[in-house]
């Protein structure tokens, strides 16, 4: 078994790079019961990519083009809408057949990673129904005060996540050679923001792997995120409410939570109560807050602050995911946070809840 394993992780890898040394790739396709309209390409893993677009001639297109290394990409029509067809591109050729009313059933041939990636869909996709179901028990404790159902949810959502890492963990030993590998580390744990992981996961990767598109981004992401890792001195400025320019040098002398957040961040709100319990028991001994809000509307910004009692100092550019910090730091999920000491030395990252006030209580205890 695990001679087949290795021997399709090879072989894989040698498809891989055969299809990078050809000349582009060429996507026909077919889509039963939709004769004519638009087709449209894109990956939606990887930014800064404009979508490309075909006619569909009797139910029939082709794409051709040329990626730098195997990618998720995703087609669909106006009808399909979101309902579309992801698949690996890679520059080979692809043939895809699909029906109108099921496009995420197409069939998919010419892309040596597209099993592998239908693979992870799978073991992804039980894990998501896991969470979804403990979402649900949530709701319900929560509605009905169950103290006790929300401590087996709590434990079931831990044990979910080290399910999680694990599977990560082994795909990626299994074909650390493969895009695909770089992928899932990008999905998993980029996109939402587990730069330790990334790290840990990273590391498993070939030098081939770490030199996909894919490969580069967790490099970059882990880069950025070095600039906000213990240790570190961030430095960082955006204005207040009224226009003025506020440092975090301002608050030099003191422990400063840096807090990431959005009025329209439904955990972040969920955790707003933890902070403000924080900042009511350690203010007086020298804590403060600076909340960086991603926020685009100012009105829905300030009105979340009041709701919420947070009585701190708080700043934006109103520019979302594209705020300064947002992308200085390579910042792909909120609520993030990290605590500077009276230096400017970044001290702890990411806490929450009972560990916001466990670190707390250790840095006042000194």
């Amino acid at each position: 078994m695990k001679k087949s394993i290795a021997l399709l992780a090879a072989t894989i890898g040698i498809l891989s790079v055969q299809a990078q040394n050809g000349k582009g790739y060429t996507i026909n396709g077919v889509i039963h019961g939709e004769d004519t309209g638009k087709v449209y390409l894109n990956t939606f893993m990887l930014p800064g990519h404009e979508p490309d677009s075909t006619v569909l001639k009797n139910g029939k297109f082709t794409f051709k083009g040329k990626v730098g290394s195997p990618q998720l990409y995703s087609i669909w029509t106006a009808a399909s809408k979101y309902n579309g067809i992801s698949f690996f591109l890679e520059n080979n050729t692809i043939t895809i057949t699909a029906y109108k009313d099921s496009m995420g059933a197409a069939k998919i041939t010419g892309s040596a990673n597209q099993p592998l990636y239908t693979g992870w869909a799978e073991t992804w996709e039980a894990i998501r129904q896991k969470a979804g179901k403990l979402y649900q028990r949530s709701d319900a404790a929560e509605k009905s005060k169950d103290s006790v159902e929300k401590k087996a949810v709590t434990a079931g959502l831990a044990a979910l996540d080290k399910e999680l890492d694990s599977a990560v963990t082994a795909f990626v030993k299994r074909y650390p050679g493969s895009p695909m590998a770089a992928f899932v580390i990008v999905d998993r744990y980029i996109n939402y923001s587990y730069p330790e992981k990334a790290a840990a996961a990273y590391k498993l990767l070939t030098d081939a792997a770490k030199k996909t598109d894919y490969g580069l981004a967790i490099k970059a992401s882990m880069d950025k995120h070095a600039k906000m890792s213990v240790g570190a001195r961030p430095a960082m400025s955006l204005p207040d409410s009224t226009g003025k320019l506020v440092k975090l040098t301002d608050f030099k002398g003191k422990i400063v939570l840096v807090d990431f957040w959005a009025s329209w961040c439904g955990p972040c709100r969920a955790e707003n109560p933890n902070v403000v319990k924080a900042y009511q028991r350690f203010h007086d001994q020298g804590f403060d807050i600076l909340g960086v809000s991603l926020d685009t509307d100012k009105k829905a910004w300030l009105k979340a602050v009041g709701k919420d009692g947070l009585t701190w100092t708080h700043v934006s550019d109103l520019k979302g995911w594209k705020s300064a910090p947002v992308l200085e730091f390579g910042i792909s999920g909120i609520p993030a946070n990290f605590i500077v000491d009276g230096s400017g030395k970044i001290i702890a990252q990411n806490l929450r809840g009972e560990e916001l006030e466990k670190k707390l209580e250790e840095v006042f205890k000194k």
